[in-house]
């Protein structure tokens, strides 16, 4: 979810400063929880409620999309960079 809030935030440009750096950090740490298969694992539970998380990590949902929508924003922009300097 921060890596899919950051590249959102950079491509909206609300944030200042060069986050590329981190926005790689971000991803190599979900590419090493995720499988063969792109199924995030390690992911926190879904919210069962107002204040109340459970303490289960796992392949679940919620993880999955925000991961997937990250991994989409992410080589949007790493792609696009590629493009405009060759």
């Amino acid at each position: 979810m921060i890596l899919y809030s950051l590249e959102r935030a950079m491509q909206m440009n609300l944030v200042s400063g060069d986050y590329d750096s981190k926005a790689e950090k971000l991803m190599m740490g979900l590419m090493e929880n995720t499988t063969v298969k792109f199924e995030v694992i390690n992911s926190l539970a879904d919210c069962q409620g107002i204040g109340h998380f459970p303490r289960v990590f796992g392949h679940f949902s919620y993880g999955q999309a925000f991961a997937t929508s990250a991994y989409i924003e992410y080589n949007k922009r790493v792609s696009s960079s590629k493009d405009s300097s060759q």
